[in-house]
């Protein structure tokens, strides 16, 4: 769905979808961008009167439906290492490194498929010198949910 703000609380919404992902990143913020095919976005199926026409160059929201992701692990950003890596404390409180392989990454979480199993304890403040297997102190005990159902991706 594409949505244009228009003021005072007028809003312009038109159907639409993902054609594809472009190939460069926005450079002021480093986002992915989505090339969106936005189905009569001169309103040229309405009276005349009645059109609501998405101008080209205007700032849109977009909200894109994602698919079904069945069981993943969902860890903050902070969690994901260098070469999608995940530092986890072992029962004996010692560190290991597992790699992931990632689904998804969100602004402030990440979506990890495999490379986790529930209850790990998963490492998020910095480790100056990581060697695998060297003595790590818990801060917070919070292990990772993985979910029995699927779970929406998000949009």
């Amino acid at each position: 769905m594409i949505r244009q703000e228009l003021g005072r609380g007028e809003v312009i919404q038109k159907q639409g979808k993902a054609v594809r992902l472009l190939g460069d990143l926005d450079p002021r913020g480093k986002m992915a961008r989505v090339l969106v095919e936005v189905i009569d976005p001169l309103d040229l199926g309405r009276a005349e009167a009645e059109r609501r026409p998405l101008l080209l160059g205007s700032y849109v929201d977009v909200v894109l439906r994602g698919a079904v992701a069945d069981r993943v692990a969902v860890v903050s950003r902070e969690a994901i290492r260098e070469g999608d890596q995940v530092y986890l404390m072992d029962a004996d409180d010692r560190l290991v490194i597992q790699p992931v392989d990632i689904a998804w990454r969100g602004r402030d979480e990440v979506y990890v498929a495999s490379g986790l199993v529930g209850g790990e304890r998963v490492v998020t403040s910095r480790v100056p010198a990581p060697v695998v297997g060297m003595l790590l102190r818990a801060i917070d005990e919070s292990p990772i949910e993985i979910p029995t159902a699927a779970v929406e991706a998000p949009r």
